[in-house]
């Protein structure tokens, strides 16, 4: 059989495998045929009841596990992966955003063509192909100059404690005064690893006894509250940052391990609490404690549904939790973290200061061909 060309792409075998859904086309199916020289397809429909791990979400749910067979199908082939959307999904443009993020060589589109797609939109062709299904045209979002650009995400969650703010004055202040009112001997140079992780697991390092873990807790709280809180520092480029983010279109929101109601007055007096859609923290209680839990409660949000989101964050904590509800880890090295701590998760960028991360967000989804 002779190879044939679509686009700068070369199929050896003109065979494109039918994406079959629900389940059927997935990344196994889809690899197998392009390792024999065909286009492997992965079907789009009913993903977010093959993914229901990540949010109680379906969208959500939906382009994460589409996220999840494109990258499982790459790290099994060097073939041609198409994904095919169906125009009659109700999450059709999520998954033809989410398929041109995770770099898809061909997008299908069967049940009419998407016109829709690129109303008002400056569209780029990935591939047209007219059997049963064809290819769809892409366009770029959201707004940015009068041009539309798509970029690789439409949300960013963001730690607080050294990754907006400079915090560490304060709590470890207070850190300080509630072990010495405690009579527990800690050297000031040794407190710095506990800004970041929740509370109760920073305590529970030098109490076994439940009641003074909540008794630690409880005073740090207090102390906090009154003193500790403002003293700290937005870091140098954090407002153009979140600015220059906000106004290309994406959403904001904060994902800390502080309480709710303890961060936003500090994001209120820092002056950045206008350009967060939701304020993310921890419960009072030990029902939303740690990150990964904070995570999911920011990600079940209406404001987040069907998004693609990014974790920013400066400690193991954030790239554990990010890992954990299944999102994209960026990590900044001017917090309290290090390369070497955050290095084992495999975060997807690190940043040195605010303006290389802001500019590698803000990067265009523009590498058609396939890499």
């Amino acid at each position: 059989m002779k190879s044939f060309k679509i686009g700068d792409l070369t199929v050896k075998l003109p065979i494109i495998q039918g994406g079959m859904g629900v389940g059927i086309s997935l990344s196994g199916l889809a690899s197998a045929v392009a390792n024999e020289g065909g286009v492997g397809v992965i079907s789009c429909a009913g993903m977010g009841l093959l993914y229901p791990k990540f949010s109680k979400d379906y969208l959500t749910n939906s382009i994460m596990g589409l996220k999840e067979e494109i990258r499982k199908a790459r790290a099994k082939t060097r073939g041609v992966i198409g994904v095919n959307v169906m125009v009659a999904l109700s999450n059709f443009s999520d998954m033809v955003r989410t398929a041109i993020s995770e770099k898809a060589d061909i997008i299908f589109s069967g049940a009419g063509l998407p016109k829709n797609m690129y109303k008002s939109r400056k569209s780029v062709l990935l591939e047209l192909l007219n059997i049963e299904i064809c290819a769809i045209l892409y366009n770029v979002y959201p707004k940015r100059k009068g041009n539309l650009t798509l970029l690789h995400y439409d949300a960013i969650l963001f730690d607080v404690d050294g990754t907006l703010i400079d915090s560490a004055p304060g709590i470890l202040n207070t850190l300080e005064e509630v072990f010495s009112s405690m009579g527990v001997d800690v050297a000031r140079s040794d407190l710095g690893r506990y800004i970041g992780p929740p509370l109760r697991k920073s305590f529970g390092e030098h109490f076994s006894d439940p009641a003074k873990i909540e008794e630690a807790t409880k005073r740090y709280r207090v102390s906090y509250a009154a003193r500790g809180c403002h003293e700290g520092d937005v870091y140098p480029g954090v407002v153009e940052m979140l600015g220059r983010l906000k106004a290309a279109g994406l959403t904001l929101c904060t994902a800390t391990c502080k309480p709710t109601h303890v961060v936003t007055p500090i994001l209120e007096e820092q002056g950045l609490s206008s350009y967060f859609s939701f304020v993310g923290g921890a419960s009072m209680d030990e029902s939303r404690d740690n990150k990964t839990d904070v995570i999911r409660h920011v990600l079940d949000q209406p404001v987040m549904q069907g998004k693609r989101v990014l974790m920013v964050g400066d400690r193991c904590d954030d790239m554990q939790g990010a890992r954990n509800c299944g999102l994209d880890a960026a990590a900044v090295l001017y917090g309290y973290g290090s390369r070497e701590e955050v290095a084992p998760f495999a975060p997807v960028f690190m940043a040195a200061d605010c303006k290389e991360l802001m500019e590698w967000i803000l990067r265009p989804v523009d590498e058609l061909s396939h890499s």
